[in-house]
């Protein structure tokens, strides 16, 4: 038996996609169906949300009042990973049991399971048969807008929901989570009429129909040999065989004197942070030894000015987990540290980093868990320090350019290019 996993945003016509799969013969199982009967009168998750919750989401009938619950929950990742926590192995017991019966009376069946919240859980992936592919619906985003105002939504809720015009920003987590919804799978897009777009490579087109006037085009499910993928961990270490003893024995809990000196000599480190948005990878430099190594597991980085989007800093407030890659000119050896973050705006420490009179706004405060050094393979191969693949914007776009290419010239990215200059003179700190 295939179990494929089902996915795609509001609006998008998953529905119609999980409709002409089971036209073809696949059983498509409701997995969001599954959610709601798990806190329906006598569901088994019933009594664990209202003892988490509270009774004021208890509806009169028994069940779970989802329209009570929903403003707890919704905007706070905490509540919300309790709530999951609760529900989402009610679900998986109740979609295993089906599974299984389903394995035994139809072994060669295609099924799919239909579920909005795919790549933001592990549903259907513990159980005794997980799915291995993933179908990702998609649509353009005015297509979505119009179908869901011909539902009844305002635009205000279409925005709610990450649908916006298109001269309008789409709110980051929405278009975090549509990202992680194409990398998870295989998409099926609505396609404008004459706009070609080729299967990948060695795909298998199992579902090509016009879905009508409403999905302005056409759209197309492609599935690859999930086989030619690497699922456990088992499969993984196999392909790559045991780590190199070294490799094991450099990394360590705290810093010893020589990597300090790695740190005192890095003008630029990159630091990774996880938070509810998903990941974010950000640059930070300043003059070397930057970062004062304050002891041998702690580090303090001060936060300079910049543009205020300042997505590493909100991950820290949420998840202080952090990695962070110091790298030093000319050298092809990097340090690695991994460990957590808080943010720090204790006067007398920004005082300490003060460039001038200008402050940093926080301190970042790394207490390390691990540290190890990076083999110069990547560098090596790269040629990064090597001033003969150094390159100019006659080789690439500027960032004006960019902006351009984004709003159809209507940015100015000339203009931008030519101030940039002098803009970050007054502002690089």
């Amino acid at each position: 038996m295939k179990v494929v996993g089902l996915t795609g945003g509001i609006g998008v016509g998953k529905s119609t996609v999980a409709t002409m799969l089971a036209d073809r013969g696949a059983v498509v199982v409701d997995v969001d169906a599954l959610g709601r009967a798990v806190i329906a009168p006598d569901g088994p998750a019933v009594e664990a949300v209202v003892e988490r919750f509270g009774e004021q989401v208890r509806a009169s009938d028994g069940s779970i009042d989802r329209a009570a619950l929903a403003p707890i929950v919704f905007g706070d990742p905490a509540a919300l990973s309790d709530l999951n926590g609760i529900s989402h192995p009610a679900i998986d017991e109740m979609l295993d049991t089906l599974l299984c019966d389903l394995a035994s009376e139809r072994p060669d069946a295609v099924v799919v399971l239909d579920m909005a919240v795919l790549t933001e859980s592990t549903l259907g992936r513990s159980i005794t048969h997980p799915y291995r592919q993933v179908i990702v619906v998609e649509a353009p985003t005015d297509v979505r807008m119009a179908r869901l105002i011909e539902r009844g939504h305002t635009r205000g809720r279409c925005g709610a929901h990450g649908i916006t015009d298109r001269r309008r920003r789409t709110p980051r987590h929405r278009r975090l989570r549509d990202r992680e919804r194409r990398r998870s799978g295989h998409v099926a897009r609505a396609r404008r009429p004459g706009v070609e777009r080729p299967h990948r490579p060695g795909a298998g087109c199992v579902l090509s129909q016009n879905f009508g006037a409403s999905w302005a085009g056409m759209a197309t499910v492609t599935l690859v040999d999930d086989s030619t993928y690497v699922n456990t961990i088992d499969e993984l270490e196999a392909l790559y065989g045991d780590a190199v003893p070294a490799a094991i024995t450099k990394e360590v809990g705290a810093l010893v004197p020589l990597h300090r000196r790695y740190i005192e000599a890095s003008p630029f480190v990159v630091l990774a942070t996880s938070g509810p948005g998903g990941l974010d990878c950000s640059p930070r430099g300043d003059p070397a030894g930057f970062v004062e190594v304050v002891d041998d597991r702690t580090l303090h980085l001060p936060d300079r000015r910049g543009n205020n989007r300042i997505d590493t800093l909100r991950n820290i407030v949420v998840d202080p987990r952090i990695a962070l890659l110091f790298l030093v000119p000319g050298i092809g050896v990097t340090l690695r540290v991994n460990g957590r973050a808080r943010l720090s705006t204790d006067e007398t420490l920004r005082q300490r980093y003060a460039m001038g009179d200008k402050l940093p706004a926080t301190v970042i405060e790394i207490t390390i868990d691990s540290v190890y050094t990076q083999c110069p393979k990547a560098l090596i191969r790269s040629k990064l320090w090597d001033p003969a693949g150094h390159r100019t914007h006659d080789d690439v776009p500027t960032v004006g350019q960019i902006m351009d290419q984004i709003t159809k010239g209507e940015f100015g990215g000339d203009e931008y290019d030519a101030a940039y200059p002098e803009r970050v003179r007054q502002t690089i700190y």
